[in-house]
């Protein structure tokens, strides 16, 4: 951000815009449309990793239908496209003392 020497001098207060997230209005941040749940995943039955074995190695890892969350969600809401959230501007007052 940038102001002229002479506000800078005698000290201001200006506003600025940061992007931020924030929970859907939509799906109150299930990220499921409104009416419908999320469901548990059947590939690792909710626990959120799977393991594969092959011979007596053994690998644990995220499940890739899930990704981790043990939930899948078979109609995402509409306004976050199942994201839980949504990214909105706030706007913040900020007092930029004398120098």
């Amino acid at each position: 951000m940038e102001i002229p020497l002479e506000q800078a001098a005698r000290g201001t207060e200006t506003r600025i815009r940061i992007p931020t997230y924030e929970d859907c209005d939509t799906c109150k941040g299930s990220g499921a449309k409104p009416g419908t749940k999320a469901r548990t995943c059947p590939t690792c039955e909710g626990q959120g990793q799977v393991r594969m074995q092959q011979g007596f190695f053994s690998i644990q890892q995220t499940c890739p239908k899930c990704h981790g969350t043990g939930k899948i969600i078979p109609e995402p809401c509409p306004a976050c496209h199942g994201a839980a959230r949504v990214k909105k501007q706030k706007t913040l007052s900020v007092k930029i003392p004398a120098a």
